[in-house]
C-alpha cells in the first residue's frame, strides 16, 4: 500500500486532485439532514407572513403598482410568492416565465408587458431596492419583505441597473388583496437511500424538507406536480398518467427491484403507488424514497431500523470502496 501511495503522488497533482474529488463526492453523498427532518410542520397558519411586490415601468403608457400586499408562508421562494400574489390579486397581478432545469424560472412578462430586445424585468429587493443577487428560486421571503419588479431598458443612458429611484421607492400606501391566501404548505424530501446501487443514482442529491404550496384538497399526485414546478432545480419526477405512480425521479428510473415510493417522514407509513388516492395534510412531511418494490401499499417500512439502515449503508460504502480500489489500480 505504501508503494501504491508513492506511485499515486508521483503520477502528478491532477490525478491526486481527482482522487480527492472522489473522496469529497463520497462524503457528501451520505450527509444527513437536520434534526427537524423527522418532524412534520409547521402548518400554514403558523408561518403565514405579509410581503409586498411593486411593479414599476420606465414607459409612461403603463401605470406602476406600488406595494402589492399579499400573504405567503415564511421562507417561501420569490417564485412561490408570485404564485401567492396572483392567487390573491387575480388579474391585477399576473406574470409569465420560462423554465430551465438548471437555473429555474426566468420571468419574461408581468401584467402582460413582455421584455424584448433591450428591455428586461429586473428584480430589486430591500429597503434600498438594490438589485437582487439571486433569481426567484433562490431568494426566500421573510416577513414584510419588499420586492420590486422594474421594467428596464438597458439602452437608456439614465438607467441604473443596481438601484431603483422610481415612484415606488418612497410609496407608503398598500394595494390590498382581493382574496385571502387559500393554499396550504407541505414539505417534500428526497432520500438517497439505495440510489447509489445504480449508475444513474449517483447523481441523485438529497433534498431536505422543501416547502411546497398546494391546494388544501390536493393529493400526493398533485403535490408531486407542484414540486416539479416550484422546485425545478432540485426535483423532477416523471409520473404515469394512468396509474398515477412515479416512474422516475431526478434521472433515476424504477429498476432492479426498486421503485420510487412516498413515505410519511414522521410515522414511516408507506403510501400506495397510486398517488391520486392519498390526500395531503397541512404541514405534512413526505419523503420520496427508492425502496424495494414488494412493499404493500399501506404497511410501514419494515426495514426502518437502525440495524437495517446500517446494513444498507454498508452496501453503499462497499460500492464506494470498490470504486476507490479501481482508482488506485488505474493510477498505480
Amino acid at each position: 500500500m505504501r508503494l501504491n501511495m508513492i506511485k499515486l503522488v508521483s503520477c502528478g497533482w491532477p490525478r491526486l486532485l481527482a482522487f480527492v474529488c472522489i473522496l469529497c463526492t463520497c462524503s457528501s453523498a451520505i450527509q444527513e439532514c437536520t434534526e427537524d427532518y423527522n418532524h412534520a410542520g409547521p402548518t400554514t397558519k403558523d408561518i403565514l407572513v405579509t410581503s409586498f411586490f411593486s411593479v414599476e415601468y420606465q414607459a409612461e403608457e403603463h401605470t406602476s403598482q406600488c406595494r402589492v400586499r399579499y400573504s405567503v408562508p415564511l421562507n417561501a421562494t420569490v417564485y412561490q410568492g408570485m404564485k401567492a400574489a396572483h392567487q390573491q390579486h387575480g388579474d391585477n397581478f399576473t406574470y409569465e416565465y420560462d423554465t430551465y432545469s438548471q437555473f429555474g424560472h426566468h420571468v419574461t412578462a408581468i401584467n402582460g408587458v413582455k421584455g424584448h430586445d433591450t428591455t428586461h424585468w429586473a428584480l430589486h429587493h430591500g429597503d434600498t431596492l438594490e438589485a437582487a443577487e439571486y433569481g426567484v428560486d433562490l431568494l426566500h421571503i421573510e416577513a414584510d419583505d419588499l420586492y420590486l419588479w422594474r421594467y428596464t431598458d438597458y439602452e437608456d443612458g439614465e438607467f441604473d441597473p443596481f438601484n431603483s429611484t422610481g415612484e415606488c421607492h418612497s410609496a407608503v400606501d398598500d394595494i390590498l388583496p382581493a382574496l385571502p391566501f387559500t393554499d396550504v404548505v407541505v414539505y417534500l424530501s428526497v432520500s438517497t437511500e439505495n440510489t447509489a446501487l445504480f449508475t444513474n443514482g449517483t447523481f441523485v442529491s438529497k433534498v431536505c424538507k422543501r416547502l411546497v404550496l398546494t391546494e388544501a384538497t390536493s393529493t400526493l399526485y398533485d403535490v408531486t406536480l407542484a414540486a416539479n414546478d416550484q422546485s425545478i432545480t432540485l426535483f423532477l419526477a416523471e409520473l404515469d398518467s394512468e396509474d398515477h405512480a412515479i416512474t422516475q425521479l431526478n434521472g433515476l428510473m424504477n429498476q432492479g427491484g426498486y421503485t420510487w415510493r412516498i413515505f410519511d417522514a414522521v410515522s414511516q407509513q408507506i403510501f400506495p403507488t397510486d398517488l391520486s388516492i392519498t390526500t395531503i395534510q397541512d404541514g405534512g412531511h413526505y419523503e420520496y424514497r427508492f425502496t424495494e418494490d414488494n412493499l404493500y401499499p399501506t404497511q410501514p417500512y419494515k426495514d426502518f431500523t437502525t440495524e437495517s439502515r446500517s446494513g444498507r449503508l454498508s452496501i453503499v460504502y462497499f460500492h464506494y470502496i470498490i470504486a476507490l480500489v479501481s482508482v488506485f489500480m488505474t493510477l498505480s
